[in-house]
């Protein structure tokens, strides 16, 4: 069981993580299952197969070992706390620092760089790359949403759509 883990109240994020994972879920759902859920305070199931989504508002606390946490780059609490665990961390946002950063954006239709290697669930290595994303989500809820399905293993060939 995969577990994802929306860390704070944000409707347009947890609506948009849902769609990806109702659109590629045939991709993704083969050999193991996904909960999707919220935090708003403390949490501490957080473990291997856990996906923690930090929203910018979330104040609580976490715990637990190597899980995979999504945040933006500009979410200064979420990296407070990540700072020096053993947690791999994936930074979302407009700056050549982070892991997925935005080359361009246009109306529906956005152009993401995955600006370094990365280690799916399984295991498996995605190389750096471009890749379009194409919805109407916002910018960070589309940008952790590309993030969950990378690490889902879910390649961008033809982008993602939201």
């Amino acid at each position: 069981m995969i577990n994802i883990k929306i860390l704070g109240k944000n409707k347009e994020l947890f609506n948009c993580v849902c769609k990806s994972i109702e659109r590629y879920g045939d991709m993704i759902c083969k050999q193991r299952s996904i909960s999707i859920s919220t935090a708003s305070e403390a949490f501490n199931e957080l473990s291997g197969s856990s996906i923690a989504v930090f929203c910018s508002g979330f104040k609580g606390k976490i715990y637990g070992e190597n899980f995979l946490a999504i945040f933006s780059s500009e979410n200064r609490n979420a990296i407070d706390m990540l700072n020096g665990s053993s947690n791999i961390a994936i930074s979302c946002g407009m700056s050549l620092k982070d892991t997925l950063s935005t080359a361009s954006i246009a109306d529906e239709m956005n152009m993401v760089s995955l600006q370094r290697a990365i280690r799916t669930i399984d295991g498996e290595l995605i190389e750096p790359r471009d890749f379009y994303i194409k919805g109407n989500c916002e910018l960070y809820s589309s940008l952790a949403s590309s993030a969950i399905l990378l690490l889902l293993g879910v390649t961008p060939e033809n982008g993602f759509e939201f």
